[in-house]
């Protein structure tokens, strides 16, 4: 098994950052607008996820109906305060069980890590030559694979790197060719 040098590495980076940089608009935007209905559509159909929100959905129609006989002076404020904090404090309950059924899952972390791709690439200028900085601040994980041709496939964030196409794949081994 072959080893793969550090330069091919920092190009094979670069390559995807100038691609990802002109294009992030046609790939990351959607990409977090797909994976935003994606973990809707996994939260709602978990039963345990309705059940919470029915529940507070029904405190907070019990909140409003209270509020509505307050206001009409069928209640006393002592009692609508009583019973509106308990609700409230039902409420809060049951929406940090909501936040933790939805924080634990790979989906909110694909999100969150897109989001923080998107809003360094926003920030970053094209990059001249290879930036140390950027190079860490966006990589995670770097798998080369050998058997075949050089490739490297390079997690940024979350999003794993795109395999090369024929011709660079061609453009390589002509390269390596030369070397040889």
């Amino acid at each position: 098994m072959g080893t793969v040098c550090e330069t091919e590495i920092y190009q094979a980076f670069a390559q995807m950052y100038y691609k990802l940089m002109d294009n992030r608009h046609f790939i990351l935007n959607p990409m977090l607008m797909q994976l935003e209905e994606l973990k809707e559509k996994s939260l709602c159909s978990r039963p345990e996820v309705m059940d919470l929100n029915r529940k507070i959905s029904e405190l907070a129609k019990q909140n409003h109906s209270l509020a509505r006989l307050q206001a009409k002076g069928c209640m006393d404020s002592a009692v609508f305060i009583e019973r509106s904090n308990r609700n409230n404090r039902k409420i809060e309950k049951l929406r940090l069980q909501l936040v933790k059924l939805q924080g634990s899952d790979h989906i909110s972390e694909t999100i969150e890590n897109t989001q923080l791709l998107v809003k360094l690439m926003d920030q970053e200028k094209s990059m001249l030559e290879f930036d140390p900085s950027i190079f860490k601040m966006m990589i995670r994980q770097i798998i080369a694979a050998l058997p075949f041709a050089r490739q490297a496939f390079i997690t940024m964030g979350s999003i794993s790197g795109v395999k090369p196409t024929a011709t660079e794949m061609q453009i390589k081994r002509q390269k390596s060719s030369r070397l040889l």
